[in-house]
C-alpha cells in the first residue's frame, strides 16, 4: 500500500461561484490539467503498481464538505484522471480499479492511497 499527501486545493468546478466566461472555463482547464500532471508525476514516481488495485483519494479541506453525490466527483477529477495516468491506464473506467472519494476536514490537500484489490479483499475477509 503506497499513500501520498499532495498540498492541492481542490474546487467544485459545478459551483458557479467561479465565473462562467470562457477565460474562466479557461482558468479552471489549466487548473484541473496542473493538478492532473502532478498526480501524474507522483504516481509513477511511487510505483510501480499491479493491477487490480483500490485507490482512495481524499479531499482534504478546512470547509464543512461538498456534496459527495455531485460535488465531490467533480472536485476530484482532475486527481483522479492523473492517478489514472500514472498507473498507465487510458481511462480512469478501467475496471481493474476500483475508486473511493472520501472528504475530511484539514489544511487543504489532497491524500491518495492506493493498494492492491487482493490485499484489500484479504483484510475485509479477515474482519
Amino acid at each position: 500500500m503506497k499513500t501520498f499527501t499532495i498540498p492541492i486545493r481542490t474546487r467544485n468546478p459545478c459551483n458557479g461561484s467561479q465565473g462562467v466566461t470562457r477565460g474562466a472555463m479557461f482558468a479552471r482547464q489549466r487548473e484541473r490539467t496542473r493538478q492532473r500532471n502532478i498526480v501524474r508525476s507522483v504516481v509513477r514516481c511511487s510505483g510501480p503498481y499491479v493491477l487490480p488495485v483500490v485507490v482512495t483519494v481524499t479531499r482534504v479541506a478546512p470547509s464543512r464538505g461538498l456534496d459527495p453525490h455531485d460535488g465531490l466527483g467533480a472536485a476530484l477529477k482532475g486527481i483522479i484522471d492523473g492517478v489514472a495516468d500514472g498507473l498507465g491506464l487510458s481511462d480512469d473506467r478501467d475496471s481493474r480499479v476500483a475508486w473511493r472519494l472520501e472528504q475530511r476536514r484539514g489544511q487543504y490537500a489532497v491524500e491518495v492511497r492506493i493498494e492492491s484489490a487482493a490485499a484489500k479483499a484479504s483484510m475485509v475477509g479477515a474482519a
